[in-house]
């Protein structure tokens, strides 16, 4: 905050932000909402904001010490917020974010231009058939698989500031240790549109990870667009959400309480699943 003078403003409606969840932003804006009216008290708003400043003050004090572990664990939610609707999108993974280097393959969906599915080998994705009748795994399109490479750090990466872009100087120092290393990585480097997907790691084991773009244009100069990794790795998703691996749901019953709109859906996923 360069002026110290101007007071933060607290947001309670949508009007602020179009992400719906509750944050507090560099430019001194503080939104409660969450899109669903749940994140504050409106009979108590005083003591909203006294429990959000007491909160921030002992967030504050308690890296005093200049001790940052708490700050690279949530690097990731960071790295989610950087950059315009216009230069974002989304990347879902379908591989493990681990220490392992390796080059990737990637679809899209012609409805979501803006989500690109990358995985090692197409029988890690899982998803079903959607609606639309596109399964990750057919209908495929070889003029709209971007290739990428995941690059996993073995530091954490101080991102760019509010209102500030990366510039391709900053990205190529993370991705050069890995030439000579990394199959075909320094072809890579040569394409007009270099997609990475990096990950950091955290105190407690596991990664943090964010994505990019490095698009170098000789007509429109060089531009970093930004990425939002989204983790689909069955290995994954099944140890966060608490079901063994080696336990097959064939051997599983499952009660369904209520079968609308989330229930019905979740019958047939599960019908599916075995």
């Amino acid at each position: 905050w360069d002026d110290l003078t101007v007071l933060p403003e607290f947001f309670l409606a949508l009007d602020h932000c179009f992400r719906h969840r509750p944050h507090v932003s560099w430019n001194r804006k503080i939104c409660y909402s969450d899109g669903e009216g749940i994140s504050f008290d409106l009979e108590m708003l005083e003591a909203v904001l006294a429990e959000a400043l007491a909160e921030a003050v002992s967030v504050l004090e308690a890296e005093g010490d200049g001790e940052l572990s708490s700050f690279w664990d949530e690097s990731e939610g960071y790295f989610n917020l950087i950059g315009t609707n216009e230069n974002r999108g989304w990347m879902d993974c379908y591989f493990p974010i681990d220490e392992s280097p390796r080059k990737l393959n990637s679809s899209q969906r012609p409805l979501f231009p803006n989500t690109i599915n990358f995985f090692e080998n197409k029988k890690q994705c899982w998803m079903p058939e959607s609606s639309s009748g596109f399964s990750l795994s057919t209908k495929i399109k070889e003029k709209r698989n971007p290739s990428a490479f995941y690059l996993p750090l073995d530091h954490p990466v101080v991102p760019p500031l509010p209102g500030e872009d990366w510039t391709v100087e900053e990205i190529q120092p993370l991705v050069m240790p890995f030439v000579g290393k990394v199959a075909n990585l320094e072809k890579h480097l040569k394409k007009h549109q270099q997609y990475y997907i990096f990950s950091t790691p955290r105190s407690d084991g596991s990664r943090g990870a964010f994505g990019v773009c490095v698009i170098q244009n000789k007509n429109f100069g060089e531009k970093i667009r930004y990425y939002t990794v989204h983790r689909h790795a069955r290995k994954y998703l099944l140890e966060r959400g608490g079901l063994p691996e080696v336990q097959p749901t064939t051997q599983q019953r499952v009660a369904i309480i209520g079968c609308g709109a989330v229930g019905g859906y979740l019958a047939s996923l599960l019908a599916q699943s075995g």
